[in-house]
């Protein structure tokens, strides 16, 4: 398996896996659904979305001298409750030797992330993000990063209810919203207008905002920024993306 695969997440160049799993099982889980089973046949500890490490796939950034928006352990939580700190250290490590890239990182578990809080706020192309569906998440997730000293950003996805954005405990430098993308009846309602009041926030502190995905009224997923509301029409990253434009 090659360290460094293209990524159909559209604010990446590539995604970075040497860290797989989860053991939160959001019911929501796009890679546990649909993308672990598929992998069974190469490993059974993918297959089953356990927490582990491919630690030949580590040297993946330095092996791509291009530099590249890099999504970090997409494919699981690297931060994890149950992953060693042997095993974080390593993802760590392997992305300071392959200082040419910006790496995206993302987590549910920001206070096991604190512990590393040096070495976002030591590297500026280094962005942690914190997962946020609803608001009553917020309280619990973002406080611990509020602040100034690192790129902190919001991924809003998928969103279940209304953020006050205005309570946050800090501005982050980046939100991303977007709707459940699950089929079926169990899936989160969605209301464009939670965009939109991400876009006031965003327009109100200056800051990028990324439109990843809605749903129409009848329920149709769209993915394709061209069908948005005009006024939703926000594909913004804080990093040059080619073919990107913004407001």
């Amino acid at each position: 398996m090659p360290g460094l695969k293209p990524t159909k997440i559209p604010y990446g160049t590539k995604r970075w896996d040497p860290a797989r799993g989860c053991t939160m099982h959001c019911e929501y889980c796009f890679h546990r659904l649909r993308v672990a089973p598929r992998m069974a046949r190469f490993c059974a500890k993918c297959g089953r979305h356990e927490v582990h490490q491919h630690p030949e796939l580590l040297d993946g950034p330095a092996k791509m001298r291009k530099p590249q928006v890099v999504l970090v352990c997409f494919g699981g939580d690297l931060f994890d409750a149950a992953r060693p700190g042997r095993d974080i250290q390593q993802v760590i490590d392997a992305a300071k030797a392959a200082p040419q890239h910006t790496y995206v990182f993302l987590t549910k578990n920001p206070g096991r992330a604190w512990i590393w809080t040096d070495e976002f706020k030591r590297h500026g192309n280094w962005w942690m993000g914190i997962t946020v569906e609803g608001q009553e998440l917020v309280r619990v997730r973002v406080p611990l990063w509020a602040g100034d000293g690192m790129n902190l950003w919001l991924s809003v996805e998928p969103q279940r209810s209304a953020i006050r954005y205005d309570h946050l405990p800090s501005v982050p430098k980046w939100i991303v919203v977007g709707c459940d993308s699950r089929r079926g009846e169990d899936r989160y309602p969605w209301d464009d207008d939670w965009a939109r009041q991400a876009d006031v926030f965003c327009t109100a502190n200056k800051i990028p905002l990324f439109v990843k995905q809605i749903r129409t009224a009848d329920g149709t997923l769209v993915r394709e920024r061209r069908r948005f509301p005009k006024d939703l029409r926000f594909q913004e990253t804080p990093w040059a993306m080619s073919g990107k434009r913004g407001r």
